[in-house]
């Protein structure tokens, strides 16, 4: 006899918005979009770059993009003196990668609770870089298009008048967790 399918896990990092929404947002990402946690890194500035590129490092010889999530999805946020963690992500479409800024409290939940698709809040301002926003019971959980933030590029954004709606979480899956190297 075999039991129910075991919830997908998922990567949770709260966005670091000194001011902002009134319910706590957490930026999600799947297992297989992570790849690496990296304390620091030197960023090498990249002059007339967009503010969310906070600018370029190496990383396994290769030379990617370091982003700011906030920035790059217009969430307000202010003065922010901690010093933040780097992300190595991937994208499943189109392979690119990128390091992304994150909060040193990153962890794993299980998608076996209460998550509702809701429409894009107002204080977000970029959600055609989005994939779906969900309330739960620690505030909103908003799941990044990589895609679109790797390439700068806009995805498809919702006709005036239409609300953004969020997909589906991601359907459940064996995936074993890329361990962090610090």
């Amino acid at each position: 006899m075999t039991g129910p399918a075991p919830a997908e896990r998922v990567l949770v990092s709260p966005a670091r918005l000194p001011d902002g929404p009134d319910r706590p947002v957490h930026f999600l990402f799947t297992l297989p979009q992570v790849e690496e946690f990296i304390r620091s890194a030197p960023v090498f500035r990249i002059p007339f770059a967009p503010s969310h590129v906070r600018g370029v490092t190496r990383w396994r010889d290769r030379v990617i993009p370091v982003i700011s999530l906030e920035g790059c999805l217009g969430i307000p946020s202010g003065a922010d003196d901690r010093q933040p963690r780097l992300m190595v992500v991937r994208t499943g479409e189109s392979g690119l990668r990128g390091m992304v800024e994150i909060d040193a409290a990153v962890r794993i939940i299980s998608l076996d609770g209460e998550f509702t698709p809701v429409p894009a809040p107002p204080w977000l301002v970029c959600a055609d870089r989005v994939r779906g926003i969900y309330e739960w019971t620690e505030g909103f959980l908003v799941m990044v298009h990589i895609d679109a933030v790797l390439q700068g590029a806009a995805v498809a954004t919702p006709e005036k008048g239409q609300q953004n709606t969020a997909v589906p979480l991601p359907e459940n899956r064996t995936v074993l967790p890329v361990l962090p190297s610090m």
